[in-house]
């Protein structure tokens, strides 16, 4: 029925026509097609009627006409989504329609077309038309035919014709006019669009089928050209002689035709029309139907579609789960399956070795329990439940379907049918009397019911919900949950499932199934750039090296076929292959292959030559020497002698390295001790398969994960399995079923489908994945992990992640540009990694690690026996391919196999290990030599980065040298487990150095352009390794990386990655909270996936910023103009916190750096190494990361000097334990490049010349270069002859040039010399501040004599081991004589000089004078700690110690302290200690103070020597309690956790502690009942008091004015301002980031000062749009800084900026609560009573309500509606200080803190209850909260009065609004021919009176088509103006015989003359 038809009306009768639908049989394929005016929208759902009918007339494809609505991506989703529910996910879906605005919800026209069950493994390809005049789907057949199948709509109206501005025509008129046709005839465009694609897909072989909506009859001339063209006919009539009945209810003529050509027509079996009721929905047209013989049709059967994920049931289908489970159970039982499984395991365990014919037993066991399995499965999934509706809907679908059923079988006068009366008795309806009812009454029937059916969709929201309510209660009563929490669990589970399947949908990639393969056209190809030549061999190329001139040899490796490639002819002879025309320059082609039989046997072909590689290259463990170690699948007696040490290594005849490395396969002690259980635990497999995704596809033997995972929740079963599973690893035989995998082709570029780059996932069984990853993840890697795998080792481990490495490289390239030496790197790739890998190896390696035999044999011969098959787009072939007899063999693991990754990381460990062993690699080195990072490389799984240096020569020739060793033996290394190198994806690369105008500068490679590496193969055949520029990226691990740290390829990446992403989201319609997910979640996620490493500017962060906030803001509803400063701001002062780029990179790189600290790990060492590094770059004597207020751009660019500068904007600092920093060395010394830099006007160039200087003296401080007397500075420091004998390791540094040197001087008088500024150069310079005394501390600089007080050392002048002459005073005479020698200096000694007198004596040049250096590093906190009980002597003597600790937390004061007690076993010794907890106030918590306790316990026991006892501590935090007691590892993960630098320096002091046992005790006893308190028992109390000191301790505690020191333990430290960052640290950036632009743009817009911003109580603002939705929080924010959509804004875009309520001039933001239109009065004075009724009932006391509620009436203008009221006088402090904030502060949400206060006072606990229980009460933060909501409140029913007004009939600024688009659409038709094209005036060609009657939306509509058209009018005007000649054109040219001259300019234009 027409949605716009009367429902009363009937429309006249259509019989059906042609053949009755016969139920369908194999073999059939049903197509149907109907114009079903509008399709079916309820519930949520789209289409849910047009697909049930589908599915019960088993129609294989659909066409929809006429679906009168706007194909969103949100109408498309829930389209598919329903037809993938309803056909078990075999669904395939297209629809169109025109061009529409995305809110538009209705719209006229539009097709659909739908497949379902195995047809839809044909679909090739799909589309729709760009009008949306129809859709099309090509469906593939055999032999390279098929069907292009279209369903099209071809509008009525004709060119010219009058029509709606929504109308499809108008629609398309409109779109075909911007496209630049002129003469807009969409009503015949269809054909022209049709023939194109009909065009396209004939030319392939394709049959055409077009069902269409003609709105014509067939003989129509336009539509019968079409036909005629296309060889159609109508299908429907064609060779029948009764003439058809219309298909049009409205009309007399048929319209609906279903043309096909002969090839169709002969396939045809049945075909007819149905009755006007019959089809997939009632509608004023008939549905056309054909049955086609499908053999005939595609000369094929049907393939086997690739559904996603298809199940028999889901696991949160609770009935068909349960359902499952105990009907299996009982089939086990009654087959006796635990019995028999048992007795299996018994006799496997009695014989020492399996016959055959016990294999066959577990086989032929194991099929049975197979079968067992799936037929229940398929038993439990064949009921049908429908899906997603009420059960009112059902039956009201029902109900319509029986009584068209019933009106068929009147109108065809037959008897009702077995279907029909079983239909009526389940719906309880009486079948009326065969011979009582007639056709018309059946109608009215039909129309009743549908009637029913749309009162019920009305109502089936609430209907649904409670339908759903009832199924959550059964899903509580299994799972014992709550049916409430179940409900809401599931609604947002479903949500969030939708959502983020949509979202996936539209930001994916352009990947594809494999539907076709592409194969070269020629065997040989030559590559003249790598000279080398390629064979294409069974599906993969072969690369042949040259050997001379046009030569190659026979032997060759697979390598992809080179872009530069030409197609050649060759010759063999012997061993060379000889190219015949090298200079060819003829192209590769390609033909794509689509068959899938043929497809399939390429790709067989292909697969099994790629694993034949290793042993066709004879790689070194595949030769027949080699062949012994492997026998038994690696695991023969003599593994046992390799792994046990014993192997007689030389009677092998292998190579000198493969006999390394098997002789580190040897097990050491603690690997002997190792050991993997075979059997698999019942609680292993269940935990295994729980964490499993259901939706992972796996099991050829199509037991899937949603069935193991049902099977692994009921204990009995899984015990079963479990043992079952385990049986063939404890044995070591195979399991038949395993035996199975399936190659899953998949492309490995997008859109690519050449053959040999195509990527293989191989799918094995479930179960035996599951038995893997147990064994692998929980126990041999951990193993592995235990006996020490190799730190330069990344991936495939815990906590070792791509950005750690790549973190490593970056700190590598970084180290080496500090200090000025040669380094270079070798990234190599392997070729197929996992693919190249030996079962047989893996065995070795396993067993090495605890794996048993028999299961190592199992997993290696399965693997060995795996019959293959191959799946694509169509489906998985029949035939397999296997290692046969004779044939070569097949080797590799499977890629997807769980334990690939594991076996890797432990065999290339073994790998780095030898080559670190027998290569040196580079080193890092602090300054003081004390800290060492060696390493050869990093790898990340099968990349590695090869590095090498040149220790000796510095030079590039040494480095070139030591790579080609290094590279060349990790060649060797790796061919020694089959793998080999892609040598066309290896490069090298790497810095040296050159000196140029006193700095050295990298060399470019002209300066060694003579070196080259190459690397030889196993077989040694050398291929040269391509060199790449410095400045060019390594493009690897997900980000790009370059040895000169060059941004700019890594901010490219990212550019065009978030413009393409953008260009997606703008393309999208999202709901606000969708679009922040997705720009949350998915966009950002990926564009700042590598900021942890990157340093991009602020102008290309910006960049970043305006790509993603165009495409975001207007998705969140946000203006683009507004604010930043307020978007980015945090919640909490009321910004929404926007992502800002800059931001995101300052928590992702602080985070990773902070992190990679406290791991104190590999990156930790080589941070410290860089750190230190920089430190003496930057030649200060403060930390360089924690003073970061001295400015350091003089130092090398890179990590470090990005993070100070970026730490230094956010106020912050970095402090590192034991970190090295160089010392000042007097009394007023100071670091020179401090002095300097803080030079007004000094330039960064200047700073850099200083800084060279310095550095090649070796000097850091004044003091090191002025005199030994401290009053001047020698000339000679400034001529480069004088440098430092110092012990540091200085980074190389050449003699800096004249200028530089002057530059230095200049500097240095004017920072420290500036009272004598005119000394010539050869003369001292002295000290503005002389040096005082020197301090008592080790000095790097080798000074020729110390002196103490006593005693003087004197250097001798040789270099040599530090031995000094010793001098002693001589009694009490003023010399020294000589008296033996030391080899240590002197204790407390410093510089001097000394000079020789007579006789012996020596007199030191300066007294002696030294002093103590100053401690500036605070103590850990705990050592202010106050001790109030001293019992330690007691606690001493006692061995068993009890102790407690509790914290206490005032959320209002934002303050926290903590008490420890300590006492002996019998309660003596009491010692009890207290402090306040220094961190951030914003993030201080109890859970902060109860660490902060137990820590301050755990110290003071370790600190006095406690910890050898036994001792129980005891806290009442469980959470603590638990976090203190793991005994995991902290990786970079844990480390984000909350307070995980307190836990991890508490544990650290742990380890020292004999026996200490944290115990949990429950907290606050005294609070519950009345118990005596020497009643309770001895921690009770302990905690009771520690609780009462600790609150004690809070009170007196005061606001600190420093910041805190830090933990001893933490190693390191993140300050931001004052405040010690111990949680939430990227929140706390953020906030340190965007907090202080925030606060000063309140100050602005408030017009307050500092200190009166801070007053405003941002805690309440921050809570409370912490709990409103998103859209809500945003419309928060702009009411709060005046960025509504109110008439001030309006009238900043032209727009009318009237009140629409009151008709004000301007409508302000504050106008909302003053307007005087009497709704707007009353909707506030409502509110305000509402507001103030809820604040009584959260407990708001009375008078600060009263208070608030008058100071509301004042702000509005508005008496206070309580007669009552009374002020309060003690609350007059309260006004005032809101006052301060500002007339509209209160209105806008700004409160002062004084309400929390008043709050506070007031503040009393309610009353418990009668039975004694307390009652939760709101604390005064709390109610201020509530008194936030309640302001916000009164403004959102405000903004929804006015926008009520706004979009209603007495809006004024509607109605004023309207007049003008009246206006404008008059000034269109007056000005028709100036403002529109000829052909476009019919659109406004209309009467006056009926333009200004029209409605508003009409006028809306047609004005915006109106302003479309105008604008293609301009377009075209400007463009024909443009393309007209000049008249001078057209004068005719006299002949002449100079050359032209130049032309003159250009003179003025002259007036035109009529």
């Amino acid at each position: 029925m027409n949605d716009n038809q009367n429902e009363n009306e009937i429309l006249q009768e259509i019989e059906a026509y042609g053949d009755q639908i016969a139920p369908k049989v194999e073999g059939q394929v049903r197509i149907g097609f109907q114009n079903i005016n509008g399709i079916t929208k309820s519930a949520g759902l789209i289409g849910a009627e047009e697909l049930e009918a589908m599915n019960e007339m088993k129609l294989d494809l659909i066409g929809m006409i006429e679906t009168n609505i706007n194909w969103t991506h949100d109408s498309r989703n829930y389209l598919h989504s329903a037809a993938s529910l309803r056909f078990n996910n075999t669904a395939r879906c297209v629809m169109s329609n025109s061009r529409a605005n995305s809110d538009d919800t209705y719209l006229p026209g539009g097709t659909a077309m739908i497949t379902q069950g195995k047809f839809s493994g044909r679909i090739i390809a799909r589309g729709m038309d760009h009008l949306g005049s129809f859709t099309w789907m090509a469906i593939r057949g055999k032999k390279d035919i098929g069907v292009i199948a279209i369903t099209a709509y071809r509008v009525c109206q004709r060119a010219g014709t009058k029509s709606g501005p929504d109308t499809a025509f108008t629609r398309q008129c409109i779109q075909m006019r911007e496209e630049g046709d002129k003469n807009p005839d969409p009503r015949n465009k269809i054909f022209e669009n049709m023939n194109e694609i009909l065009d396209e897909w004939m030319g392939k072989g394709f049959h055409p089928m077009v069902m269409i909506d003609s709105n014509s009859e067939i003989t129509e001339k336009n539509l019968n050209d079409f036909t005629e063209r296309n060889g159609l006919h109508d299908i429907i009539t064609t060779g029948r002689e009764m003439e058809a009945p219309p298909s049009y209810a409205r009309g007399k003529k048929r319209i609906d035709f279903l043309l096909g050509n002969d090839h169709i027509q002969r396939a045809v079996i049945n075909l007819g029309a149905l009755g006007l009721y019959d089809g997939l929905k009632a509608s004023d047209h008939t549905m056309q139907y054909v049955d086609l013989d499908e053999k005939l049709l595609f000369q094929d059967d049907t393939f086997t579609p690739m559904p996603g994920f298809h199940r028999e049931f889901k696991l949160h289908d609770i009935k068909r789960k349960t359902h499952f489970q105990e009907t299996l159970q009982k089939r086990y039982e009654h087959q006796n399956i635990a019995k028999r499984v048992n007795d299996l395991a018994e006799s496997f365990e009695n014989n020492q070795h399996l016959s055959e014919i016990d294999i066959k037993a577990y086989n032929d066991l194991d099929d049975e329990i197979v079968e067992l399995i799936l037929s229940t499965a398929k038993r439990v999934g064949r009921v049908d439940f429908g899906y997603q509706r009420s059960a009112d809907l059902c039956i009201a679908g029902k109900t319509i379907r029986l009584h068209k059923a019933i009106l068929s079988c009147i109108r065809n006068d037959i008897k009702y049918t077995e279907s029909i009366t079983s239909l009526a008795e389940e719906l309880n309806h009486q079948l009326p009397n065969r011979d009582e009812i007639n056709v018309r009454q059946a109608i009215t029937n039909v129309n009743e019911a549908w009637k029913a059916k749309r009162i019920v969709e009305k109502e089936d929201g609430e209907r649904r919900a409670r339908w759903l309510e009832d199924i959550c209660r059964e899903i509580a009563r299994e799972t014992g949950q709550d049916a409430d929490k179940t409900y809401k669990a599931m609604i947002k589970c479903a949500l969030s499932k939708g959502m983020f399947k949509r979202l996936k949908a539209i930001l994916k990639s352009e990947w594809s199934a494999l539907d076709y393969i592409e194969i070269p056209n020629d065997k040989w190809y030559l590559d003249r750039e790598l000279n080398e030549l390629y064979e294409f061999d069974n599906g993969i190329f072969v690369a042949h090296s040259n050997y001379v001139e046009d030569l190659f040899e026979e032997y060759g490796s697979i390598k992809v076929l080179p872009k530069g490639a030409v197609v050649v002819d060759v010759e063999k002879s012997g061993d060379v292959i000889q190219v015949l025309n090298p200079e060819s320059i003829k192209a590769p082609s390609w033909s794509r292959v689509t068959k899938p039989e043929e497809m399939e046997e390429w790709l067989m072909r292909r697969n099994k030559r790629h694993l034949q590689q290793m042993y066709i290259e004879k790689s070194p463990p595949t030769t027949d020497a080699f062949a012994p170690v492997l026998a038994d699948y690696g695991t023969s007696e003599l593994t046992d002698e390799i792994l046990n040490g014993t192997v007689d290594l030389e009677s092998l005849d292998i190579s000198e390295e493969m006999k390394l490395f098997l002789k580190s396969l040897k097990r050491t002690p603690e690997e002997e001790r190792m050991h993997v259980p075979s059997r698999m635990p019942k609680e292993a497999f269940q935990e295994v398969m729980k964490v499993k995704n259901e939706s992972t596809s796996s099991s050829p033997s199509a037991i899937h994960y949603t069935l193991w995972k049902a099977i692994a929740e009921v204990d009995d079963l899984a015990e079963i399995h479990a043992l079952w599973l385990s049986l063939p690893f404890m044995h070591g035989f195979i399991c038949e079923r395993h035996k199975r995998e399936i190659d899953c082709m998949l492309e490995k570029k997008a859109k690519v489908r050449q053959i040999h780059i195509l990527r293989i996932i191989g799918l094995m069984e479930g179960c035996w994945n599951a038995y893997l990853k147990w064994a692998y993840n929980k126990h041999i890697m951990p193993n592995a992990e235990k006996s020490g795998l190799s730190s330069n080792q990344w991936g495939g481990r815990r906590g070792r992640s791509a950005i750690a490495c790549a973190t490593r490289k970056l700190i590598t390239w970084e180290y080496f540009r500090y200090v000025k030496e040669t380094v270079l790197a070798f990234p190599g790739d392997l070729q197929s990694n996992f693919d190249r890998m030996l079962p047989a190896f893996n065995s070795i390696i396993s067993m090495k690690y605890g794996m048993t035999r028999t299961a190592a044999r199992c997993r290696a011969a399965t693997v060995a026996a795996f019959k293959r098959n191959i799946r694509t787009a169509a489906g998985t072939s029949k035939g397999t391919y296997q290692y046969e007899s004779g044939d070569v063999k097949l080797g590799g693991e499977i890629q997807g196999k769980p334990d690939n990754m594991q076996l890797w990381a432990m065999e290339s460990s073994l790998l780095l290990k030898l080559h670190e062993e027998h290569c040196r690699g580079v080193e890092l080195r602090d300054p003081e030599g004390k800290t060492l990072s060696r390493r050869t490389g990093d790898a990340y799984v099968d990349d590695k980065d090869t590095y090498a240096s040149a220790p000796e020569t510095n030079t590039i020739q040494e480095g070139v040298e030591n790579m080609q060793h290094h590279a060349q033996f990790w060649a060797i290394l790796i061919t020694l487990v089959g793998q080999a190198f892609a040598f066309h994806k290896c490069f090298w690369q790497g810095l040296s150095w050159m000196a140029l105008g006193g700095y050295y500068i990298i060399q470019t490679r002209d300066k060694f352009s003579d070196l080259d590496i190459w690397i030889e193969d196993h077989r040694g055949k050398a291929s040269e390794i391509a060199y790449r520029h410095h400045d060019k990226p390594n493009d690897g691990l997900g980000l790009r990386l370059c040895p000169t740290a060059n941004q700019t390829p890594e901010f490219e990446k990212r550019m065009e990655q978030a413009t393409r992403l953008a260009s997606k989201v703008k393309n999208t319609s999202f709901k606000i909270s969708e679009a922040w997910i997705t720009l949350r979640v998915c966009v950002l996620a990926a564009i700042t996936y590598p900021f942890a490493l990157t340093r991009f500017t602020k102008r290309q962060l910006g960049k970043l910023n305006t790509v993603v906030e165009e495409a975001f803001l207007p998705k969140l509803g946000i203006n683009r103009k507004m604010n930043r400063i307020v978007l980015r701001a945090p919640v909490e002062l009321g910004g929404i916190a926007l992502p800002n780029m800059e931001t995101i990179q300052d928590q992702k790189g602080i985070t990773n750096v902070m992190r990679q600290l406290q791991l104190g790990k590999e990156i930790a060492t080589d941070l410290r190494i860089l750190i230190a590094q920089a430190q003496l770059d930057s030649g200060l004597t403060n930390p360089i990361l924690d003073d970061t207020s001295t400015k350091v751009n003089y130092i090398e660019p890179g990590m470090i000097m990005h993070l100070h500068d970026r730490l230094a904007k956010l106020d912050g600092s970095i402090v590192l334990e034991d970190q090295w920093c160089p010392k000042i060395q007097r009394i007023h010394d100071i670091s020179i490049m401090k002095k300097l830099s803080q030079l007004p006007g000094v330039k960064p160039r200047e700073l850099q010349h200083a800084n060279q200087c310095r550095k090649y003296m070796r000097v850091i401080t004044i003091a090191e270069m002025a005199s030994l007397c401290g009053t001047h500075i020698k000339p000679d420091r400034f001529n480069g002859r004088w440098r430092a004998k110092s012990k540091l390791k200085w980074n190389r540094q050449p003699p800096p040039n004249g200028p530089m040197w002057d530059t230095f001087r200049r500097l240095i008088k004017r920072a420290f010399c500036t009272k004598n500024m005119n000394r010539a150069k050869t003369q001292n310079i002295p000290l503005d501040t002389p040096l005082g005394s020197w301090y008592n501390i080790e000095r790097h600089i080798e000074y020729d004599v110390y002196r103490s007080q006593n005693i003087m050392c004197k250097r001798p002048a040789e270099e040599g081991p530090s031995i000094f002459e010793r001098y002693e005073i001589a009694g009490e005479a003023n010399y020294f004589v000589r008296n033996g020698i030391r080899t240590t200096l002197v204790h407390a000694s410093h510089p001097t000089s000394m000079s020789e007198g007579r006789e012996g004596h020596f007199h030191p040049d300066h007294q002696y004078n030294i002093t103590d250096y100053p401690n500036e590093q605070q103590s850990d906190s705990e050592e202010e700690e106050d001790i109030e009980v001293d019992g330690l002597e007691t606690l001493r003597n006692s061995e068993t110690l009890i102790a407690c600790s509790d914290g206490s937390y005032d959320p209002l004061e934002q303050k926290a302290a903590f008490n420890w007690r300590i006492v002996t076993a019998d309660e003596n010794g009491l010692t009890s200690g207290s402090a306040p907890v220094n961190t951030n106030p914003k993030y201080l918590n109890s859970y902060r103070a109860e660490f902060a306790g137990l820590r301050g316990a755990i110290r003071y026991m370790r600190k006095h020597d406690l910890h050898r006892k036994n001792i129980i501590l005891y806290c009442d935090g469980k959470s603590c309690v638990d976090a203190l007691n793991s005994t995991n590892d902290f990786t970079s993960a844990t480390l984000e956790r909350a307070e995980s630098d307190i836990i991890q320096a508490t544990q650290k002091i742990m380890k020292d502690f004999a026996n200490l046992k944290i115990e949990w005790v429950k907290g606050h006893q005294d609070d519950e009942d009345d118990t005596e308190f020497s009643s309770r028992p001895l921690p009770v109390r302990l905690n009771i008091q520690c609780d009462l000191a600790a609150k004690d301790c809070l009170r007196n505690s005061i606001k600190p004015s420093k910041r805190a020191p830090p933990m001893e333990g933490a190693k390191a430290t993140l300050y931001l301002g004052m405040n010690m960052v111990t949680t939430e640290m990227a929140e706390q950036i953020h906030y340190a980031a965007e907090a202080p632009k925030m606060l000063t743009h309140v100050q602005n817009h408030l017009r307050r000062t500092k200190e009166t911003v801070e007053e405003i109580n941002w805690r309440s603002i921050g809570r409370v749009k912490k709990r409103l939705k998103l859209h809500e929080s945003i419309r928060m924010t702009k009411m709060m800084y005046g960025w509504l959509n109110v008439g001030s804004q309006k009238i900043k875009m032209g727009q009318f900026g009237m009140c629409p309520c009151c008709g004000a001039d301007t409508e302000t933001q504050h106008h909302l609560f003053t307007c005087p239109n009497e709704s707007m009065r009353h909707t506030i004075t409502e509110s305000i009573k509402s507001a103030k009724t809820k604040l009584v009932r959260q407990g708001i006391p009375s008078s600060i309500y009263n208070e608030f509620v008058e100071q509301i009436c004042l702000a509005v203008n508005l008496e206070n509606p309580d007669d009552t009221y009374s002020q309060d006088p003690e609350l007059q402090h309260v006004r005032d200080q809101q006052s301060r904030l500002g007339e509209e502060a209160l209105m806008k949400g700004f409160l002062h803190t004084e309400w929390t206060r008043a709050l506070n006072d007031r503040w009393t606990p309610a009353p418990p209850t009668e039975d004694g229980k307390k009652v939760h009460q709101k604390d005064a933060l709390e109610q201020t909260v509530c008194l936030q909501r309640a302001l916000w409140d009164i403004f959102e029913a405000q903004w929804a009065c006015r926008n009520d007004i706004l979009h209603g009939k007495e809006s004024r600024t509607i109605n004023l609004d309207t007049e003008k688009k009246t206006n404008r659409l008059l000034e269109f038709r007056e000005k028709r021919r100036d403002l529109l094209r000829r052909c476009d005036h019919w659109m406004i060609d209309y009467p006056q009176d009926i333009i200004v009657k029209w409605s508003r939306n009409h006028k809306i509509r047609l004005l915006q088509n109106l302003e479309r058209l105008k604008r293609v009018y301009d377009k075209e005007k400007d463009k024909e103006t443009a393309t007209l000649r000049p008249i001078t054109d057209f004068f005719q040219v006299v002949a002449r015989t100079t050359p032209r001259a130049p032309a003159a300019p250009a003179a003025p234009a002259a007036p035109p003359v009529d």
